[in-house]
């Protein structure tokens, strides 16, 4: 009738469906703390995106703006940061995706140790650096020397133990890697010697007024051996030796003298063999 009207107002709202969220691909870095992010931004009316961290700590991670889609992002060397980017519109279901962003430490410089050498004996323990920084490891490869010879019993471990046959030498690397950091590496020589023969300067020679005698050593026939001719008995003056190195070679002893000369036989850390003999011109 001819009373006051009431009035009230009522809003209806229909939400669009958020889009899905998509933080996009991880990403690694190599002791570079500045990550950018490069989420998808929501584009139905009202909606918004968030960035949550739901993996590490707040102390080695910072985001500059939680609103922003294509936001930096700062986490520590060493450190790896779990973000959620997550779209939200009214009542609809927010929808969600995870990002992992690890900034590697810058791996230690490798170091292999001293080269070993060894006389007889296969066994040697390595003494390389174990790799401190979070996520780094070492690996052992072979890179000299042949597999059938080598055996290396945990690639992995610094301090490895590793068989080399006697009478070879193993180069192996030690390599020190931590995710998309570049590696460092180290070289180190492994010698296994082989016990030198028993040397044999062979029988006393005596001459008449003949001043030249061929000597009849043993030829070293280990890997890495040799053999040396040295005066023990007699002056320089009167004694002259062609090629102390050489088994069969030729020495002169001026007549009415005499010489005596030891063949030396050496292989690396091995004790040396030695034998003497006369000669009498």
């Amino acid at each position: 009738g001819t009373c006051a009207a009431t009035t009230d107002t009522v809003l209806l709202t229909n939400y669009d469906i958020p889009a899905v969220a998509k933080a996009n691909i991880d990403q690694k870095h190599c002791n570079d703390s500045i990550f950018t992010m490069a989420a998808n931004k929501p584009t139905e009316y009202g909606a918004y995106g968030a960035w949550t961290i739901v993996g590490g700590k707040q102390a080695w991670i910072t985001i500059t703006d939680t609103t922003l889609n294509t936001t930096k992002v700062k986490v520590l060397a060493g450190h790896t940061a779990t973000l959620v980017w997550t779209i939200t519109n009214g009542t609809c279901v927010a929808t969600t995706d995870t990002v992992l962003l690890t900034n590697y430490d810058k791996p230690a410089i490798a170091n292999a140790d001293i080269d070993q050498k060894h006389c007889n004996d296969s066994i040697f323990t390595m003494a390389a650096n174990k790799p401190t920084e979070y996520g780094a490891y070492g690996a052992w490869t072979i890179v000299g020397g042949k597999q059938s010879w080598i055996t290396i019993t945990d690639t992995t471990l610094n301090t490895t133990k590793v068989k080399v046959l006697a009478g070879h030498t193993a180069a192996l690397v030690w390599t020190i890697t931590n995710g998309t950091c570049a590696a460092t590496t180290d070289t180190v020589l492994l010698t296994n010697y082989d016990v030198p023969a028993v040397a044999k300067a062979n029988v006393d020679q005596k001459h008449c007024n003949d001043s030249i005698f061929t000597m009849a050593a043993n030829k070293p026939s280990e890997y890495g051996a040799y053999g040396a001719w040295t005066i023990v008995g007699g002056k320089q003056s009167w004694i002259t030796i062609t090629d102390t190195t050489l088994n069969t070679t030729k020495v002169k002893v001026l007549a009415g003298h005499t010489a005596a000369l030891v063949w030396t036989v050496t292989n690396g850390t091995c004790a040396a063999t030695t034998d003497t003999v006369l000669l009498t011109n």
